[in-house]
């Protein structure tokens, strides 16, 4: 599923190429003994050079579909074994690397989606969210699969994958076969041309005692790392993101006993059509664009239709999706108007909605919903996590 028209080729294939700086730091993490390295998806090498100043005696099989990277990578010396086919041609990956089992994996996965088919059905079955496989957990499964026990692996992951009660099967797959485990969150603006949210994950592959805690960083925008966070393994299976459990252990108040919106009545719903179904339609309607500033107080034009949800005074409106927008908020102080389906309606009773946008506009509503925005590219809030947000004052 892609939610805009690819630009070109290497577009639609969901490549973007590492920086220095993240392959340097993405190396950084590994052991300097191993002399086989994988990498699935090599691009123009960024991972490799940055892995062979690491490990200087290393010798890598890189695995490229694209043609023009492929020449690229053939450039790199003799220290590099190079192959170009497709990961996802399951069968044509076995016939190259064979039962060969490799002292680590590096990788930049695409980040796209799929239907999985042929071969890679099968091995794809349990990474599967509603019938489409995502393309960076198959990356990497395919190239855990080909690391030796006690070996390493360092891979560039998406935000969902580690966030995502979609994915939490694969969290669940990844605590049962790592002896440790650390997860370094990006910026969202690591990579060149591209807002995301994604993070590098360095595995050992099960040796050992089993993984008792997951070590979680933050590479901040200047290159820093800042001090790590230790969770327990079972809290890794509900999320891995450091973000959020910085922002859980800085804000007492959002582990207060205050109550929370489910329990004041609140009835939280989001908007029926996209914004583009609406324009089709020609109906006017709220989107996340009329979020302009942190609260705004809306007047809105006269709709005389039902069948859709809507908008009215009293009400109080957030984004359910963006990635700007996401903390702000809304009353609606007259008309009435649908909302489209990246917006969330709340209801309240009347005695409690300027308690509720006070929270909403506060300290405990931002950093509410900043720990719990999950994602890659916009980032979203569930029903569930705004219904569990306690209400102060």
């Amino acid at each position: 599923m892609r939610y805009r028209r690819p630009r070109d080729e290497k577009d639609l294939r969901g490549q973007v190429f590492t920086p220095a700086t993240i392959a340097a730091h993405l190396a950084g993490l590994l052991a300097t003994r191993h002399r086989t390295l994988l990498d699935l998806g090599a691009g123009q090498g960024a991972l490799i050079e940055a892995a062979r100043q690491r490990c200087e005696n290393g010798r890598f099989t890189a695995v490229e579909i694209d043609r023009m990277n492929v020449k690229a990578l053939s450039r790199l010396g003799s220290h590099v074994e190079v192959h170009r086919a497709d990961v996802f041609d399951a069968a044509r990956l076995n016939d190259i690397l064979g039962r060969r089992l490799y002292g680590a994996a590096i990788g930049n996965p695409p980040f796209g989606t799929r239907r999985p088919q042929g071969s890679a059905t099968r091995e794809a079955e349990a990474f599967t969210f509603q019938g489409w496989l995502h393309e960076d957990l198959y990356f990497f499964v395919q190239a855990w699969r080909r690391v030796r026990r006690g070996g390493e692996l360092a891979m560039i992951l998406t935000g969902s994958s580690l966030t995502s009660a979609n994915h939490q099967a694969f969290r669940r797959w990844l605590l049962n076969h790592a002896s440790e485990l650390l997860v370094m969150e990006l910026p969202r603006m690591a990579f060149v041309g591209a807002e995301v949210q994604s993070y590098v994950v360095h595995a050992i592959k099960g040796k050992g005692a089993p993984l008792s805690r997951i070590t979680l960083q933050r590479l901040g925008d200047d290159g820093a790392i800042g001090d790590p966070i230790h969770i327990a393994a079972e809290q890794g299976l509900q999320r891995m993101d450091f973000t959020y459990y910085k922002t859980i252990r800085d804000c007492p108040a959002l582990l207060s006993n205050a109550p929370t919106l489910s329990m004041m009545d609140v009835r939280l719903i989001r908007g029926t059509c996209s914004r583009n179904e609406f324009e089709a339609m020609h109906i006017p309607n709220v989107h996340t664009t009329n979020f302009r500033e942190a609260t705004t107080n809306m007047r809105l034009t006269s709709y005389a239709g039902e069948n859709l949800t809507l908008a009215e005074p009293g009400d109080i409106l957030v984004p359910r999706v963006g990635s700007r927008c996401l903390l702000r908020q809304a009353y609606i102080v007259s008309g009435r108007q649908p909302i489209t389906d990246a917006v969330f309606r709340l209801r309240a009773p009347k005695i409690y909605r300027r308690r509720i946008l006070d929270t909403f506009a506060g300290e405990t509503g931002q950093r509410w919903r900043e720990a719990h925005a999950r994602g890659s590219c916009a980032r979203y809030l569930t029903v569930s996590d705004l219904l569990a947000m306690p209400v102060t004052g």
